[in-house]
């Protein structure tokens, strides 16, 4: 059983702590998203080496297995599926409604609700990573289940992480995102096993985390001096660099996730964080109508309409948390929808 599995002795503020600087990460990390999404922040090497990975690690340590590969799917379709196919579908409609009434604002080209599957140009282009999240749940505890040698699972964990590099690497796609989610993989097992060690709890260690923050930073850092990475798409599962691309996204994770522990709690991004779920799957759709007002709002100045989208969209998607929690709840991931009898 692994260390963490035997710590009894584990206080409710130990708990306490964990959990909101876990939040505080993942609240940091769905801010990445839609400042990127809204154009408010500029995709670039390094911010592509931590974003997603920061978000599949983030989601490997509430992995579980719910004592059977059955109990998990269900599990993992109410949080994940539903949420996922709700939103994908609200998305679709509110592409038609908007394309009947202006179809001018609607030119995307080559798109239909087929896209989920072929990775095109769906409407709410985001709900992607709940799927692939459920295929990295799924086919961890297929391995967590069937190979019962830890140094057998991280084999396979290696062995499928690679497979899904090389699909990309030469633009092999597999439908439903799952070579993307094999990609992923070594990062949400990486979230699995780090749950599973104290690192993530108060330790003696916790005083020297600022001499951690700044070597992980400087190491990280250096990922610009490698003219072979490039701009990592995890939707299209085109990744750059190699067993490179996964050391250095894993060293820009830790640094975010120490900084995170030292700061442990900013109230904003903390409660975003606790329901990034709610922001991931509504923001796109928000976003777009932001953006017509902030043209119209800003039609001779459009130099930071990026930030004007991004401030409109995270202000109207956090005041829609309380109501999906409320009127929503089997559909935002707060409740289950189907039950385990």
């Amino acid at each position: 059983m692994p260390p963490l599995l035997n710590m009894t002795t584990v206080s409710s503020t130990t708990q306490k702590q964990r959990i909101e600087f876990i939040d505080l990460a993942k609240g940091f990390c769905i801010f990445l998203v839609v400042m990127k999404h809204c154009n408010a922040l500029a995709e670039t090497t390094a911010l592509s080496m931590v974003r997603m990975p920061l978000y599949f690690i983030l989601s490997g340590l509430f992995f579980k297995t719910y004592g059977s590969i059955r109990n998990l799917t269900l599990k993992k379709t109410n949080k994940l599926l539903i949420p996922m196919i709700t939103f994908f579908l609200l998305g679709e409609l509110a592409y038609l409604i908007a394309s009947s009434m202006k179809p001018e604002l609607m030119n995307i080209p080559d798109r239909s609700i087929i896209d989920i599957f072929t990775k095109g140009t769906m409407f709410n282009i985001p709900v992607w990573f709940l799927l692939s999240l459920f295929w990295c749940n799924f086919i961890f505890v297929i391995i967590v289940t069937f190979i019962k040698s830890e140094i057998g699972r991280i084999i396979a964990i290696i062995l499928i992480g690679t497979a899904g590099y090389q699909l990309g690497k030469h633009e092999i796609d597999i439908p439903l995102f799952i070579d993307t989610s094999m990609s992923a993989l070594p990062f949400f097992c990486l979230g699995y096993y780090l749950k599973n060690t104290s690192i993530l709890y108060p330790n003696s260690l916790d005083k020297y985390n600022w001499a951690f923050c700044i070597c992980f930073g400087l190491i990280a850092s250096t990922c610009i001096l490698f003219p072979s990475f490039k701009e990592n798409s995890y939707f299209a599962n085109k990744l750059y660099g190699g067993i490179w691309m996964y050391f250095f996204s894993c060293i820009s994770v830790a640094f975010v996730l120490t900084l995170c522990k030292m700061i442990k709690r900013v109230p904003l991004i903390s409660y975003v964080g606790r329901y990034s779920i709610i922001i991931l799957v509504l923001h796109y759709i928000i976003k777009r109508p932001a953006t017509i007002i902030a043209y119209s709002l800003l039609s001779n100045n459009t130099e930071n309409i990026g930030w004007i989208v991004f401030i409109i969209t995270m202000t109207v998607n956090i005041s829609l948390i309380p109501i999906c929690k409320r009127y929503i709840p089997y559909v935002v991931a707060q409740k289950d929808l189907i039950k385990n009898h």
